[in-house]
């Protein structure tokens, strides 16, 4: 019989790792991401649409989630996000960087969109399953709150970054949270349970094929889908959107960065 007590022994420390790397990963970009888009829509002078990369950000990243999967199987967790980070902390150098011009801007948006999802919970939760099967779910909930509680301390400041720095800080600032915040205690603790050695590599790949095709001919599974779609459309128009939309109804930056902050 499987000892809870045991399985947090051994797998706290890759909760953690996991709970900052996920914190400091895509899902904070996508909660401050709306930090940016006045200030910037200031500097270039386009429309907010025009601007909005986030949405154009998350379609890439769901097209690349298989590919991702695909990845995660061949060369582990810890191997593709921490690349993921790395990749992310360059893409918000380039962010700060980039020139008022379209071709380089949605340049740097594909790119962030191409690494983004190696940075989110696919990887994360993946690692840390290995570790928890008794308490599981309370493993995937504390390692996913990461994003929540981070957001909300960095909300508020990042706001303060900008207005008084500007929004090239901000991204800068992104990218020394992740540097240093981030990897961190992704490179000490982040790691999948060794493979048992009389576990083959062709015995891996079988079961793991064996489960995405038992995954897709089961209609729980399409289901799932289907919620989580239909949830992901709206959350994150909205969150995109929010400091933006209460700025234009005349509430102070600072007190909206704070409303986004409880959101979180």
């Amino acid at each position: 019989m499987i000892d809870t007590r045991s399985e947090w022994r051994q797998g706290w420390q890759v909760v953690l790792g996991a709970a900052m790397g996920m914190g400091t990963g895509y899902g904070l970009l996508m909660m401050t991401s709306g930090l940016f888009l006045k200030p910037m829509q200031q500097d270039f002078g386009w429309s907010r649409v025009a601007l909005s990369f986030l949405p154009i950000i998350s379609v890439i990243s769901a097209v690349m989630l298989p590919l991702t999967g695909y990845l995660l199987d061949r060369f582990g967790a810890r191997i593709i996000a921490t690349i993921g980070l790395l990749a992310l902390i360059l893409g918000y150098v380039l962010f700060a960087l980039v020139p008022p011009e379209r071709v380089p801007f949605y340049a740097v948006v594909g790119f962030v969109g191409i690494i983004a999802a190696a940075t989110g919970g696919v990887s994360w939760t993946r690692g840390v399953a290995t570790w928890f099967v008794r308490s599981r779910g309370a493993a995937f909930g504390l390692s996913m709150c990461g994003t929540s509680i981070i957001s909300a301390v960095v909300l508020p400041s990042l706001n303060h970054v900008i207005e008084t720095y500007g929004w090239r800080t901000g991204f800068l600032t992104l990218a020394a949270i992740a540097l240093l915040v981030g990897l961190p205690p992704v490179l000490l603790f982040f790691r999948e349970r060794p493979t048992p050695e009389h576990v083959t590599k062709g015995e891996r790949s079988l079961q793991s094929s064996a489960g995405f095709r038992m995954a897709i001919r089961d209609r729980r599974f399409w289901l799932l889908f289907t919620c989580f779609a239909l949830v992901s459309i709206p959350l994150g128009g909205f969150m995109i959107h929010l400091v933006p939309i209460l700025t234009d109804k005349g509430v102070d930056s600072t007190t909206a960065a704070m409303v986004g902050s409880a959101f979180a």
